[in-house]
């Protein structure tokens, strides 16, 4: 989603909305080295994919949650669930998920015109 890209930052990185749910703050993603760019941007054309490790979201306090059921198809290996520790406020889920947003990198970054 463009409005998930910030393009003021240089180099753009994505907004801290690509890392937030407001309603469960949990956060879908996928494993890369279980899919692939195309895979993810099946049925995505106007996407990017953003990338963070493992370890830049478990000291944000997530646990990493294997959740193959729920991803872009049935049975996807590639497919956890980034779940926040309990009781995680609004203010520390913003914080969190801005935190993820600067530290992410891209697996592929639209280009603005397309």
């Amino acid at each position: 989603m463009e409005d998930w890209v910030y393009r003021q930052a240089v180099p753009p990185r994505p907004t801290s909305a690509a890392f937030k749910d407001d309603l469960s703050n949990e956060v879908s993603v996928f494993i890369a080295t279980l899919t692939t760019v195309d895979r993810i941007l099946d049925g995505h054309p106007g996407d990017s994919v953003a990338q963070i490790t493992a370890g830049q979201a478990r000291a944000q306090g997530y646990k990493i949650i294997r959740d193959p059921d729920h991803g872009l198809v049935p049975n996807d290996p590639s497919h956890v669930v980034l779940c926040p520790p309990p009781g995680l406020g609004k203010k520390r889920s913003t914080k969190a998920a801005r935190a993820l947003a600067e530290s992410a990198t891209w697996a592929y970054l639209r280009p603005k015109d397309s």
